[in-house]
């Protein structure tokens, strides 16, 4: 539904960033897909790369690395 919505020719100032943090943010959340969530963040970064959403989309990639990078160091129990 989100890619309908990103279709919309003329879509409001910054909805589509917006749209793209929720469907990350979605990814995260509720579906536990790490996968998806990166490729959201990644393409919002891509299509929108001054707005506030790919700043934020950014630091979450970061933080994700850097939670990633952590789990591989830290010995299984």
């Amino acid at each position: 539904q989100v890619e309908l919505l990103l279709a919309m020719p003329d879509p409001p100032d910054q909805k589509p960033a917006e749209w793209l943090a929720l469907v990350a943010a979605w990814r995260i959340k509720y579906q536990q897909n790490q996968d998806a969530a990166v490729l959201a963040l990644k393409r919002l970064i891509q299509l929108y790369p001054q707005s506030p959403q790919a700043f934020a989309a950014q630091r979450r990639l970061s933080l994700m690395e850097t939670e990633e990078k952590f789990r591989k160091t830290r010995p299984a129990n």
